[in-house]
């Protein structure tokens, strides 16, 4: 495998990473808001960079466990902390995954999400891949049922790894959520790898 696939693969792998985790996350008590806890759901990735007439893709698909939290203000921002003390990076380093936090915009019914500073999430990534990435796109689109009690998310990331040959590695994540206090249920999702360092990729050179 070339470099070139090689980088490629790496800055897939920590787009899908972004997905939520389910490890042991709990709403805090008191919170002036509401809180969401995420049931489960599937992530999709594709890593494409192209250099003296050859190119290279890479995608991959998979799924995530439920039990990250997302705490939707009532002052109209939003936040999902970290439910895991660290994630092991491909190169087999462990780093403190960020808070994410920012404002809530109301859009056609929707709630939309973005960071208000992508700099921790920026590093974060950048340590994790050894090598500057930068996050051009990280949005989150929530859609509240009609019950009050269950949402449906969609999460979209596109990043650029720049170089001599710059990746561009688009990644989506679509999840439920359920309105807490709620117990867990166990949801039968897609017939899908789970989301880890260790994913299979499918890659396509030219």
């Amino acid at each position: 495998m070339s470099r070139r696939t090689r980088t490629a693969l790496a800055a897939l792998a920590l787009a899908v990473a972004l997905a939520p985790s389910g490890s042991g996350a709990e709403c805090p008590s008191g919170a002036a808001g509401t809180c969401w806890v995420v049931d489960g759901g599937t992530a999709h990735g594709s890593s494409a960079a192209s250099a003296y007439g050859a190119s290279v893709r890479c995608s991959a698909r998979c799924r995530f466990a439920g039990g990250a939290i997302i705490i939707l203000r009532d002052d109209g921002t939003y936040s999902q902390p970290p439910n895991t003390a660290g994630y092991e990076c491909p190169t087999g380093v462990t780093i403190d995954v960020p808070d994410e936090q920012g404002p809530v915009v109301e859009k056609r019914g929707k709630l939309v999400l973005e960071p208000a500073d992508l700099t921790p999430l920026t590093a974060f990534l950048a340590a994790c891949a050894g090598r500057e990435i930068a996050i051009r796109r990280y949005r989150t689109t929530l859609r509240i049922a009609a019950d009050g009690a269950t949402l449906s998310g969609i999460t979209k990331v596109r990043t650029l790894t720049p170089g001599e040959v710059p990746i561009v590695t688009r990644a989506t994540q679509r999840f439920t959520a359920t309105r807490a206090p709620t117990t867990l249920a166990s949801r039968r999702g897609r017939e899908l790898p789970a989301c880890a360092p260790g994913l299979a990729l499918r890659c396509v050179t030219d």
